[in-house]
């Protein structure tokens, strides 16, 4: 399903959602999903942030939204945790896809534990993480690019057991 602008989604009930189908959680511009501590397990994508591709592989949204407060799981086909063009990301735990967060413009990720990704944990442009736990992750923890300035600010963070740590591209 998907999530409008401006809404505040707040995961309600008893029991774990699980997607079954392999499309995402779809969350359109400056939405927020508050998962109030429940997960959300399997699918091919976790959750996607205002990131409609469209034709020629370029994307016809580029928004913000906030994913924050819960878990996501993925399964044997899982690609990506969260997606996106300008996610904030806080207080959740990703674990078990094969990139923990990917992200095409900018990220904000704080609070957060990414494990057990079997390629790289967080990717992408003009990262900015904060009290974060990137672990176990296949190739890199960290890979990062920008246009300009750092592409990767790390603070009060670790990343550990990956083939390489935290890698900038130029």
């Amino acid at each position: 399903f998907s999530i409008r602008r401006s809404n505040i989604v707040r995961i309600i009930g008893h029991w774990p959602l699980y997607c079954r189908s392999l499309q995402p959680l779809y969350c359109r511009r400056y939405s927020r999903l508050d998962l109030r501590g429940f997960t959300i397990t399997g699918g091919q994508q976790g959750v996607i942030c205002d990131a409609l591709i469209c034709r020629r592989n370029k994307p016809c949204s580029k928004g913000p939204c906030e994913v924050f407060n819960g878990s996501l799981v993925g399964t044997s086909l899982s690609s990506h945790g969260i997606r996106g063009h300008r996610p904030v990301v806080h207080d959740v735990t990703i674990t078990d896809f094969r990139l923990g967060v990917g992200v095409f413009t900018k990220l904000q990720l704080s609070n957060a534990t990414v494990q057990n990704s079997e390629s790289m944990g967080v990717l992408g442009k003009d990262l900015n993480i904060s009290n974060t736990s990137i672990t176990n992750s296949g190739q890199f923890g960290v890979f990062g690019w920008t246009d300009r300035g750092p592409a990767i600010r790390l603070t009060d963070s670790t990343v550990t057991a990956s083939t390489r740590s935290a890698a900038p591209s130029r």
